[in-house]
């Protein structure tokens, strides 16, 4: 827990008690501030980042990437990114940076790689059993 002490420039924040919170990959994920004694702590959650709900951006990461065997195919649906692999269809949940949650699945992510000019060229999926980097399929 964090504690703000005495400022002078700030007196209305003296003893006031935040607490960041935690997602399981150990990223700040919101706060809890108790404002009123008499009430319990008002929650902040972090927002995604507002680029992954754009469309326009969403749109240059969609596409096919090579993952051993496997291709797992990015597709956009409104304003949310949605991932195809063989058997299964996730929708991706916007977090933070270029990563995104997979559906409802705990402790499974995939972050985008891009290259200077800001285009991916590969994805890494992060699972309770490892990293798998898939390199982005060019069309020919």
């Amino acid at each position: 827990m964090f504690r703000c002490d005495k400022d002078a420039s700030n007196p209305e924040i003296e003893g006031t008690k935040v607490q960041f919170t935690t997602d399981l990959d150990g990223d700040v994920d919101g706060l809890r501030v108790v404002l009123e004694p008499a009430t319990g702590p008002i929650v902040f959650a972090r927002q995604p980042d507002a680029q992954l709900r754009d469309p326009a951006f969403l749109g240059r990461l969609v596409g096919e990437y090579e993952l051993g065997t496997q291709r797992a195919v990015f597709a956009l649906q409104g304003d949310k990114l949605t991932l195809k692999l063989p058997g299964q269809f996730h929708v991706l949940e916007p977090r933070r940076a270029l990563v995104f949650g997979i559906g409802s699945l705990s402790g499974y992510s995939v972050r985008f790689v891009v290259d200077g000019q800001g285009s991916p060229t590969s994805v890494r999926f992060r699972q309770p059993d490892g990293v798998f980097e898939g390199k982005r399929v060019v069309a020919k």
